[in-house]
């Protein structure tokens, strides 16, 4: 929430939640008594890019905005994102336990080569490479 409300101040245009009467971004609601949060965002109107026919001036259009994207993003700073999660990338490696949740062996044999292909390319590299957040 903090992370688009920032986005859309600083004239990035995305989806922002919708407070509820509460002032929450969020409500839980509980389905087949699992608790669940739900949340509302404004609707944008438009195309999504894999609907849309490229050309150059798309092209420049939309390096324009990562650029600026990207700009805006390395003046964002949140405690949330300073935490040590699983599904951080840097933490791929440990995902590989889990790898056996899956039933066919082709599909465990895929994720381990994919993932240790990042670690090889991306991890070992990290050290070099820019990093947001």
């Amino acid at each position: 929430t903090k992370l688009t409300q920032y986005l859309e101040y600083s004239g990035i245009y995305c989806p922002v939640p919708v407070f509820n009467k509460y002032g929450n971004s969020y409500r839980s609601h509980i389905i087949n008594d699992k608790t669940h949060a739900v949340r509302v965002y404004k609707y944008i109107k438009g195309e999504t890019m894999n609907k849309v026919k490229i050309n150059s001036e798309i092209s420049t259009n939309f390096g324009f905005y990562v650029g600026r994207l990207t700009s805006v993003l390395k003046k964002f700073d949140h405690g949330g994102f300073h935490r040590n999660h699983l599904w951080a990338l840097e933490k791929c490696p440990e995902v590989l336990r889990f790898v056996e949740v899956f039933d066919q062996e082709k599909q465990r044999q895929t994720i381990i080569t994919i993932l240790n292909k990042f670690q090889f390319d991306v991890l070992l590299n990290a050290d070099q490479l820019e990093k947001s957040f």
